[in-house]
């Protein structure tokens, strides 16, 4: 995967200094009108002179920077950054919710340096907007005069050495002092030898004597003051500093995963954006697009729904007026007309008209196929023993089914009605329920049976007749079992 093109954004008091560190000799593109925030105009402006999305690295300056010392009882406190940012709260002139801060962790105490997020916050977000990666956020004069470099993928060697180093610029001077776990005090004093010389007095890293002190920049008159004061225990180099330089060298590490920053403010509020934030905005233009299929889907079954309605609408007309037609009445029926109908038709085939027999196909539906209770009556008569004897208290015909009920002598008499009975042609018979009677001799019985007619039935309905007979039915002309 090709690497992104690394930038570097130096913050000057009143301008910004962009450098192309892929460049062998990067040089400067500047942008003025720098204020107290970075705003999202000056992004747009700074894109404009950019060719490709780029991994950037911002140096802060002084001016924008504060630091402190927050107390720790619990060294498990270290990870609660919160919590030592509000501990931090008290020697800053800022509340926590405004600030992004990074600490260095000792055993009793946390170094902590912060910023304001609202100066930097849009200027990032529009970074990203236009595809740049802000992987850097921390002072300039931390970047160029310490770092702890990566040689190789996850392993950490440190080549810092111990120093306090007082920085000259622009009048003034900035005292830094750090060992191997980083800087662990800070501060921006008048360049006057002696104003340094007791800040610098009581700075002493953790159980370690007193680093030497490093005069980075300083002009002549404040080494000569500086040197007449120095005592014979204390090292003193002096130094000349490109500070542009060490920033670019730093940067163009940090940028290629060789060195770590000394303190990294893209944290919290000005984190990196996640990478799938590009997707956002596609994201939603395809949720909008489904909700607004669904809605489209709604509306189309509604419509469906209204057509639907109209159509069964029509059909109960339709219906109500072939009730009007048929039982020639304007009264619409006060319930279910398809009920009515129904209820109508079996009322219309329990007259058995004599018309029903010659109809044919056309007249089906009416009573005429079932077969005349006075036949089936004549047959279940016709086929009653006459060498037993038994008696007939009820014939029930419905239609083509006939049930029988009456008494006998014994179970078997009962049985054997059945079976005469079934030798009619058109007769078939169930085998009968018997029940012995009480205090008398014989059995009731109850036989169920079907009558065949020459045509099958094919309607609903048909004549019904019961016949109770006067007296006794059966052989031998005796009425009683």
């Amino acid at each position: 995967m090709k690497r992104k093109p690394s930038i570097l954004i130096h913050v000057k008091a009143d301008r910004l200094l962009a450098y192309r560190l892929d460049d062998e000799t990067p040089s400067a593109i500047e942008l003025g009108g720098v204020g107290e925030r970075f705003t999202a105009e000056l992004a747009d402006a700074l894109n404009e002179h950019l060719d490709a999305a780029s991994a950037v690295a911002i140096a802060l300056p002084t001016s924008w920077c504060f630091c402190g010392t927050a107390e720790m009882q619990d060294v498990s406190a270290a990870h609660r950054r919160r919590q030592l940012l509000f501990k931090l709260e008290a020697v800053l002139p800022a509340d926590a919710e405004a600030l992004v801060a990074d600490f260095v962790i000792r055993p009793d105490a946390a170094f902590g340096i912060a910023t304001r997020h609202d100066r930097l916050d849009a200027f990032i977000r529009r970074l990203e907007h236009h595809g740049h990666a802000v992987c850097a956020v921390t002072p300039a004069t931390l970047l160029a005069l310490t770092g702890e470099s990566l040689e190789t993928a996850g392993t950490k060697t440190s080549d810092r050495t111990p120093a306090r180093c007082v920085i000259a610029q622009d009048g003034a001077a900035e005292l830094l002092a750090f060992d191997e776990r980083g800087p662990y005090a800070w501060r921006h004093v008048p360049l006057d030898a002696a104003v340094v010389r007791d800040h610098l007095a009581g700075w002493r890293s953790d159980g370690e004597d007193q680093a030497p002190i490093r005069l980075v920049n300083a002009p002549t008159a404040f080494v000569d003051a500086w040197l007449d004061l120095e005592r014979d225990d204390e090292t003193t180099d002096v130094e000349e500093v490109d500070i542009e330089q060490c920033l670019i060298r730093h940067a163009r590490d940090i940028l290629a995963d060789r060195l770590a920053p000394p303190v990294q403010l893209a944290r919290d509020r000005l984190a990196p954006a996640h990478r799938w934030s590009v997707l956002r905005t596609p994201l939603k233009v395809a949720a909008a697009s489904v909700l607004l299929g669904v809605a489209c889907v709604i509306a189309a079954l509604l419509i469906r729904t209204e057509q639907y309605g109209q159509l069964a609408a029509d059909h109960r007309g339709q219906l109500t007026e072939l009730y009007q037609q048929t039982l020639d009445t304007r009264n619409a029926p006060p319930s279910g007309v398809r009920r009515r109908l129904a209820s109508r038709l079996r009322e219309v085939e329990g007259l058995r008209s004599p018309l029903a027999s010659s109809s044919g196909s056309a007249r089906r539906d009416l009573p005429g196929n079932s077969p005349d209770a006075v036949a089936v009556l004549y047959a279940c008569l016709e086929r009653l023993p006459t060498n037993q004897r038994l008696l007939v208290l009820e014939v029930h015909v419905d239609r083509d089914r006939v049930t029988l009920t009456g008494q006998a002598r014994s179970h078997g008499d009962a049985g054997r009605l059945i079976q005469a009975l079934n030798r009619h042609p058109r007769l078939a018979f169930d085998d009968p329920r018997t029940r012995q009677l009480r205090n008398e001799q014989g059995v009731g019985f109850t036989a169920a049976g079907r009558y065949r007619s020459a045509v099958d039935p094919s309607s609903s309905g048909g004549a019904v007749a019961t016949i109770v007979p006067s007296g006794a039915s059966g052989g031998e002309g005796e009425g009683a079992p």
